[in-house]
């Protein structure tokens, strides 16, 4: 989303002025609201936390949330079921939930990266998403169409691949940072790194990346004001339209990818022309499309056979209750009836074809009629789901198996009449917890931490701030809403970025743009006091505590500007200094400014994994839809007793 430029007010403040608005009372320490010191230290544990949950990996990290605010609380209420009336603990319903919510999450999650995993064997850019196919296709067809291009390279797979490397790395770094702020030395070393990533593993593998992220968000950092587009690179052409953002771990695992099978696996790689190259780059997204689809399938397969395994029973808990119910009150014996088993056979569908035209001509079909708005969220991002796709495996692979074993074991009464109690707790269970967990949670969290972003001074979510009034409540709400809180990462990337006099300048303009205020951001700086002590840095906030907002912010912004600029700082120690205030000593202590805006941030995700998923999701609705199917029972129970009554 983009950000309005305009230009920090501060004209008419020069240096002199400002440093001596900016003196520091040496009897004063450094604010740091210490009314809120024990909330500071709440906020770095819960940033803390919430980042040691997501460092254990997608799986574990879904794992242990689910555990926690699902799946624990549901089971405890699933054994509780109905106690109030039996006087017993219900074991039926609790390992049924046990079952249920153990299986489903898991499996839900584990079809996705084992469908990717077995897609790969056919080709790696099936785990590519279909936008970037298209734009590095379109790139290769730019390259082969080159007259200049030495036809040579094409005898030479590692020679030609390395020159498309180097031809998207130029075209995206030119894109992203301007082609002023582009060297060959840079792109040699994006090379070197890429290389390291795409021939080693563990932990150098990592590395590569990270210091491919970190080359391209220092030269950002420090050369733009556009901060909210930091760890992302734009790809595509401008003059088709086509330009758009991509995560630069996205952008580079999809270009070895795409690379691998258009050149590395080519085996006519000399016979290369536009028309092949179109041609494999419309199979590309043909076989992504098929992967998507089949990834689809058979997550509705596997979830589809999920409740004949956790629910064995020919009788709903529900059902067994009210049965109990009636026999301890009519002390009559009551037979069930068994109810017949169905098998249902599973079809598979196999997608026959006759080679690469026939493949190359469904893609290019896919990529007329699949605009990137749609491609963007019908596919799977990596491994997780988007929220139209959640939403659509929620429906497919959760209500209906689950309705249908439901119907399948309902009861029948006297009258023909069957039992559709527990189609009514799915529905209230499971359509709410699904509807919460794809929108409502997002929506909510957007809102909270929306509430108290201007209160906390920082800067914690990438939105449209033109927006005002209602038309800024829709943008909050509207689930397909660009708007967003800033992930762990980005937060990372922008706080803990900082270590250079050109990247503060740019940082002040960014958070004074943004509504953010640098006096309490600044005020949470570990050294700040160290520094001033030292005196390596003459800046008493204290004096700025009861200027508005934007004064502070103007003062602060030409106070950066005007540093080193007296003598007092020898300009090659102004770095030092820099990084020392807002990224803290080299001792080993945590980034406490990056650390703070991680705990703001991560508020609302400890109020729904610890209150609302667990209080809500996994107790009231449970119990609330036990209780309205006990109210069901008895209504019919007692509807059955007058009917005799009257027969």
């Amino acid at each position: 989303m983009k950000v309005q430029n305009h230009l920090i007010e501060n004209s008419n403040i020069t240096a002199n002025k400002n440093l001596k608005s900016c003196n520091i009372n040496k009897n004063s320490s450094t604010p740091a609201f210490k009314a809120a010191v024990p909330v500071d230290g709440a906020l770095y544990a819960i940033g803390g936390l919430m980042q040691w949950i997501q460092n254990q990996g997608f799986l574990a990290s879904f794992l242990i949330q689910d555990v926690l605010g699902m799946t624990a609380p549901r089971v405890g209420a699933a054994f509780l079921r109905d106690k109030e009336v039996t006087g017993k603990y219900n074991v039926q319903e609790g390992f049924e939930v046990l079952g249920r919510e153990g299986l489903t999450g898991p499996c839900m999650m584990a079809v996705a990266p084992l469908m990717f995993l077995m897609a790969s064997k056919i080709g790696r850019t099936t785990g590519v998403n279909s936008r970037l196919i298209k734009r590095f296709g379109n790139s290769l067809k730019e390259m082969v169409a080159n007259p200049n291009l030495d036809k040579n390279l094409m005898k030479n797979k590692e020679q030609f691949k390395t020159q498309f490397y180097k031809q998207n790395i130029e075209k995206m770094l030119t894109d992203t940072l301007g082609k002023e702020n582009v060297s060959q030395e840079g792109v040699s070393y994006l090379m070197e790194q890429l290389s390291k990533f795409e021939t080693t593993k563990g932990k150098v593998r990592n590395e590569a990346m990270n210091n491919i992220v970190e080359y391209i968000n220092n030269i950002k950092f420090s050369t733009s004001t556009e901060l909210n587009k930091l760890g992302q690179v734009k790809i595509g052409s401008k003059e088709a339209g086509t330009l758009a953002d991509f995560s630069i771990k996205e952008a580079f695992e999809g270009l070895i990818k795409y690379s691998d099978d258009a050149i590395t696996s080519n085996k006519n790689l000399e016979n290369l022309n536009e028309a092949t190259a179109e041609n494999i780059k419309n199979s590309a997204v043909a076989k992504r499309f098929l992967t998507n689809i089949s990834t689809m399938a058979a997550t509705l397969g596997v979830m589809s056979v999920l409740p004949k395994i956790y629910a064995k029973s020919d009788i709903a808990p529900g059902a067994a209750t009210a049965m109990q119910l009636r026999e301890k009150s009519s002390q009559e014996q009551i037979s069930t009836q068994e109810v017949e088993k169905k098998q249902n056979s599973v079809s598979q569908v196999s997608f026959k074809g006759k080679g690469e035209p026939i493949m190359s001509k469904f893609g290019r079909w896919i990529s007329t009629f699949m605009k990137d708005g749609w491609a963007k969220e019908l596919e799977y991002n990596g491994h997780n789901f988007t929220n139209t796709l959640m939403t659509g495996l929620s429906l497919g692979g959760l209500l209906a198996p689950r309705g249908y074993r439901a119907y399948s074991r309902a009861q029948v009464d006297e009258n023909g009449k069957k039992d559709l109690s527990e189609l009514w707790e799915i529905l209230i269970r499971d359509v709410s917890s699904s509807l919460s967990v794809v929108f409502l949670v997002p929506m909510l969290t957007r809102a909270f931490v929306n509430s108290y972003e201007s209160q906390s001074g920082f800067v914690l979510m990438n939105k449209d701030r033109t927006k005002n009034g209602w038309s800024a409540i829709k943008d909050l709400l509207n689930p397909y809403s660009s708007s967003h809180v800033m992930s762990n990462a980005e937060l990372n990337a922008l706080y803990n970025g900082v270590n250079s006099k050109e990247k503060m300048i740019n940082f002040c303009e960014f958070i004074t743009k943004n509504n953010g205020d640098l006096y309490k951001i600044l005020s949470k700086s570990e050294e700040l006091t160290n520094l001033v002590k030292d005196k390596k840095i003459d800046l008493d906030l204290t004096s700025m505590k009861n200027l508005s907002k934007a004064e502070r912010n103007s003062r602060l912004s030409a106070f950066f500007k005007e540093l080193g600029n007296d003598g007092k700082i020898a300009k090659d120690k102004i770095d030092d200094v820099i990084t020392q205030l807002m990224k803290g000593a080299k001792n080993g202590k945590v980034n406490k400014i990056a650390g703070f805006a991680k705990g703001l941030n991560s508020v609302p995700a400890i109020i729904t994994t610890f209150l609302i998923s667990p209080y809500v999701l996994g107790w009231v609705i449970p119990r609330f839809t036990y209780a309205n199917t006990r109210r069901l029972h008895a209504e019919a129970e007692e509807k059955r007793k007058q009917n005799a009554i009257n027969a």
